[in-house]
C-alpha cells in the first residue's frame, strides 16, 4: 500500500487565521521532520507525539495518517486509516504503533475563533522494507532473464530512510556460489554488512538465483525482508517458473474485511465467449442460459459484460466474487488465454466502477484444482517441492493480475478457496505451508486459505463443494446453492436437484443463517453448465438475485430507508384534464442496503396506496442501476391527468416488492418518509368552438 499521506484537513469547519502553528515537533524525543522521518526501534508499541506550546492556543487539532491497517478513523472526514482528533488539550499525545509501518502527523493550534496552519512530522517504527529493487536495471519483480553471457550482476534497491546498512541473501542452484555466515544454507551468498543500497556479484550461465534484502537500523535491528525475488542467467528457470503474467507481484496494500464481519461470497465463472463459442457449445452445452448473449456480449473479452455482472453482484449483496481460475504457471498463452485475459478485463471493469464511485465486490481466488491433473506435465504430487512450485505458481499468477486495491482480504489476508483434492496424485499439509511461505515472500502478506474438506488439512477455514446438489454444507464456511442440473452435459451420471421454485434455496439460506458462521458461500453465481446459477438468466430472470438480496439483508440485519429530496423534485401546480406531463421525484437512500431493479426496488404511488390516478402506479429503476447508501435517484414520472377536474394529491414512496418462492411469499415493504404531497389542480379541458 502506498502511504495515505493526503490532504485530509480540508474539511475543518473553522477558518485558518493568524494564530501561530506549533513548533519543535518530536516523537519519543526524536525530531521528526517530514523529509527525514525519525526511525523508532521495532519493539516500539507507543509513540509520544510532542510539540511546543503555542501562546494563546486553547487546544490543538491532531491528525495521524499511516499505512497501518489497524488504524481506524473516529471521524468521517478522515480516510479509513487516519486518527483525527479536534480537541487535544495537551502538547503531548500518545498513539499506539506497530513495527513495519510509516506514520505522518499534523498539528494545528486553535483558539476560540481560528486555527493555525499545520506543523508536520513523520516517523517509522523499525526500518522500512527495501523497495524499487532491480537486477542490472531490470525491475526485480518481473524475474528478469539475463543473457547466458552475463558474468556479473548488480542487485540494487532504493535507499531506506534510517537504515545504517543492509543484509543480503542470495540462494541458487549454482555450486560456484559459496556459503556465507553459519545461518545460511549451502550454495547461498550471505552478506550481513552491505553499506550501500546495491551489491555486485558474480553469476554463472544457466543457473537460477533467488534473493532478498533486509534494511538494518542504527541500533542493529533488521526490518522486514523483501519478498523472494528471482532472476535467471541463460536457460535456467526461476525456481522452475517463468515470470508471473501480471505486474502486481511483490505488492501488498488495500483494504480488508474483519474476521468478525458477515461476508457473502460466490463463485464466478468467466470462461464463456460468444465470439468463439468457447464453453457454450457441445460438449460444453449450457443447461441454463444468460438473459442475453448479445447485450452485453456474453464473453470474458467484454468489459460491458463484467460491468453488468458487478452491478448484479452488488445488487444481490455479494461482498466477494471468486473467479474460477484455470491458469497454468508455465507461460503458455494458448493454455491461459481466457484465464488470464478474463481477469484483465475484470480489472478494467473494476476500475470503471471505481471511477464512477459505484460499489463492487472485492476479488478472491477460486482455485480450480483440476489443473493439477490437466497440466502438460500430468497429475502432480504435492508432497514434492517441484510440483508444489506449480501449486504455488498458480496462486501467484492469479494475484499478479489483481491490483492490491481490488483484492478480497479477511483479517488483512487475501482469500484463496480451493476446489477438491482428487486431482492431485498425492498431497499433505506441507503443500499449504509451502504455499503460505511463498505467498508471504512474494506479496508481503499471508493468504487466507479455504480448502475443500477433501484436502483434510486445518487452515483458516474449510468448505465443501456440492451444496447445490446436496443441500447446505456447514464447515468453517457455510456453503449453499439453489439446485443443480447438468443433464445438458450428457454425462454418464446426471446430477439433478430440483429448485422447487426457490424453496430449496430458501432452506439452504435458513440453515446457513442459523449456523452461526460469519461467511456464506453461494455455489454458484453463473455456472450455467451445471444449472447452479443465481445470476440473471433466461430461465429465472433476476428472481434469485432478489432472493439473495433479501436473505442476505435478513442475515446481516440490514434495512432499507429513504427520504424525499425537496430541491430536486418538481411537479406542475395545475394541468388540464387528460394532459400528459412529466414530473420528477428524487429519493435519497438513507438505509444500509443498495436499491436496484434486480432486487425489485421501485417508486410507488400513495393516497391511496397503489393508485393509478396519474397513469403508472410504479416507476422502475433503470436496468443495471444501483443506488448505494447515501446515493440519490431522480425518478421521471410520465403521467397523465385524470379526465375529471378537481384537486388531487400527487404522492409517492419507496417500496421493495413481494417475492414469491414456491409456495412461500417473501413480503416486501414500503419504507422511508413519504414524498412531499404535491397537490395538482386538474382544470377542465378547453374546448374549441365549432
Amino acid at each position: 500500500m502506498n502511504l495515505l499521506f493526503g490532504a485530509i484537513l480540508h474539511a475543518l469547519a473553522v477558518p485558518v487565521l493568524a494564530i501561530a502553528p506549533p513548533e519543535g515537533l518530536s516523537v519519543n524525543g526524536f525530531a521528526s521532520p517530514v523529509d527525514e522521518p525519525a526511525v523508532l526501534p521495532r519493539r516500539t508499541t507507543q509513540a509520544s507525539l510532542q510539540w511546543a506550546p503555542v501562546a494563546g492556543a486553547r487546544e490543538y487539532h491532531l491528525r495521524v495518517d499511516t499505512d497501518d491497517p489497524q488504524f481506524r478513523a473516529p471521524r468521517r472526514d478522515c480516510n479509513p486509516h487516519a486518527l483525527c482528533l479536534d480537541h487535544v488539550a495537551t502538547t503531548v499525545f500518545p498513539v499506539e504503533v506497530r513495527a513495519g509501518y510509516a506514520y505522518k502527523f499534523w498539528v494545528h493550534a486553535a483558539d476560540e475563533e481560528s486555527i493555525s496552519e499545520p506543523a508536520h512530522g513523520a516517523f517509522y517504527v523499525g526500518v522500512r522494507r527495501p523497495a524499487e529493487l532491480e537486477v542490472d536495471g531490470h525491475p526485480a519483480e518481473f524475474s528478469p532473464k539475463l543473457p547466458a553471457a552475463t558474468r556479473a550482476v548488480t542487485l540494487s534497491w532504493g535507499a531506506v530512510p534510517g537504515a545504517k546498512e543492509y543484509q543480503l541473501r542470495v540462494d541458487t542452484d549454482d555450486p560456484g556460489v559459496k556459503n556465507g555466515p553459519n545461518d545460511c544454507g549451502p550454495h547461498m551468498l550471505c552478506k550481513n554488512h552491505v553499506p550501500a543500497n546495491g551489491y555486485r556479484m558474480v553469476v554463472s550461465a544457466n543457473h537460477a538465483y533467488t534473493w532478498w534484502v533486509h534494511a538494518v537500523a542504527a541500533n542493529g535491528e533488521a526490518g522486514d525482508p523483501t519478498g523472494e525475488l528471482r532472476f535467471t542467467v541463460g536457460e535456467a528457470g526461476a525456481g522452475g517458473l517463468p515470470p508471473p503474467p501480471g505486474p502486481y507481484a511483490a505488492q501488498g496494500g488495500g483494504s480488508s474485511f474483519s474476521t468478525a464481519q458477515k461476508l457473502l461470497m460466490t463463485y464466478h465463472f468467466y470462461w464463456y465467449d460468444k465470439y468463439s463459442g468457447a464453453h457454450m457449445r457441445a460438449p460444453d452445452a449450457l443447461q441454463d442460459h444468460p438473459a442475453s448473449v448479445e447485450k452485453p456480449p456474453f464473453s470474458w473479452k467484454s468489459q460491458a459484460w463484467y460491468e453488468k455482472e458487478l452491478s448484479d453482484l452488488s445488487a444481490a449483496g455479494v461482498d466477494v466474487m471468486l473467479p474460477v481460475y484455470w491458469g497454468f504457471p508455465n507461460g503458455q498463452k494458448e493454455l491461459n488465454e481466457w484465464s488470464n485475459g478474463g481477469l484483465e478485463t475484470l480489472v478494467a471493469a473494476q476500475r470503471a466502477f471505481k471511477a464512477k464511485k459505484l460499489p463492487s465486490p472485492k476479488i478472491g481466488m477460486f482455485y480450480d484444482t483440476s489443473t493439477l491433473t490437466a497440466n502438460p506435465k500430468g497429475k502432480l504430487d504435492l508432497t514434492q517441492d517441484a510440483d508444489r512450485e506449480f501449486f504455488w505458481g498458480t496462486v501467484r499468477d492469479f494475484f499478479s493480475l489483481i491490483p492490491p486495491e481490488f483484492r478480497a482480504r479477511i483479517g488483512g489476508r487475501p482469500v484463496v478457496v480451493f476446489y477438491a483434492s482428487d486431482f492431485a496424485a498425492a498431497f499433505d499439509a506441507g503443500a499449504f505451508k509451502y504455499l503460505r511461505r511463498r505467498f508471504k515472500e512474494s506479496f508481503g502478506e499471508e493468504p487466507f486459505l479455504v480448502p475443500d474438506v477433501s484436502w483434510r488439512v486445518e487452515e483458516d477455514a474449510t468448505t465443501q463443494w456440492g451444496a447445490s446438489l446436496l443441500g447446505s454444507t456447514i464447515h468453517g464456511i457455510a456453503q449453499i446453492g439453489p439446485g443443480a442440473d447438468d443433464r445438458a452435459l450428457h454425462r454418464t451420471e446426471d446430477h439433478v436437484r430440483d429448485r422447487q421454485d426457490g424453496n430449496f434455496y430458501a432452506r439452504n439460506w435458513e440453515a446457513a443463517a442459523g449456523s452461526g458462521r460469519n461467511i456464506v458461500a453461494i455455489e454458484t453465481w453463473n455456472e450455467f453448465h451445471e444449472g447452479t446459477d443465481i445470476a440473471d438468466s433466461a430461465e429465472y430472470g433476476t428472481m434469485y438475485i432478489a432472493l439473495t438480496h433479501r436473505f442476505a439483508n435478513l442475515w446481516r440485519g440490514k434495512k432499507a430507508n429513504a427520504e424525499f429530496v425537496y430541491g430536486k423534485s418538481a411537479a406542475p401546480s395545475s394541468v388540464t384534464a387528460g394532459q400528459a406531463f412529466e414530473a420528477r421525484v428524487t429519493m435519497k437512500n438513507t438505509g444500509d442496503t443498495p436499491w436496484s431493479r434486480a432486487a425489485v426496488y421501485r417508486l410507488g404511488s400513495q393516497e391511496p396506496q397503489d393508485n393509478e390516478r396519474w397513469g403508472p402506479g410504479r416507476v422502475e429503476l433503470d436496468e443495471g442501476e444501483l443506488i448505494p447508501p447515501g446515493g440519490q435517484k431522480t425518478f421521471t414520472i410520465k403521467a397523465k391527468a385524470p379526465q375529471t377536474p378537481g384537486k388531487y394529491p400527487f404522492h409517492w414512496r419507496m417500496v421493495q416488492e413481494n417475492i414469491k418462492a414456491g409456495e412461500r411469499l417473501w413480503p416486501g415493504q414500503w419504507f422511508g418518509a413519504t414524498e412531499k404531497a404535491f397537490l395538482i389542480e386538474v382544470k377542465p379541458a378547453v374546448r374549441t368552438a365549432q
